[in-house]
């Protein structure tokens, strides 16, 4: 029982034969933490994928729309077709 002192299961009481509401109580809260931080995890993973994603395509989409626009126009510019007023 010593050693599960820090857990607080002696001072909640234990059986006879080592089981103890409060060592279920234990073995309970270590799994909802369990899942809990498999999901934080989880959940954190695909949020930083998704963030990774969605800066990477929208910067990779705008600069490069500007900076084909910004080249069709300098190479239209200063080219002998030149069809700005």
């Amino acid at each position: 029982m010593g050693e599960h002192m820090i857990f607080g299961e002696a001072m909640l009481g234990d059986t006879a034969n080592g089981c103890s509401a409060s060592g279920l109580l234990l073995y309970c809260f270590s799994l909802l933490h369990l899942f809990s931080s498999v999901l934080f995890f989880f959940f954190l993973y695909f949020f930083l994928y998704f963030l990774l994603y969605f800066f990477l395509y929208f910067f990779l989409y705008f600069f490069l729309y500007f900076f084909l626009y910004f080249l069709l126009y300098f190479l239209l510019y200063f080219s002998d077709f030149y069809p700005f007023f």
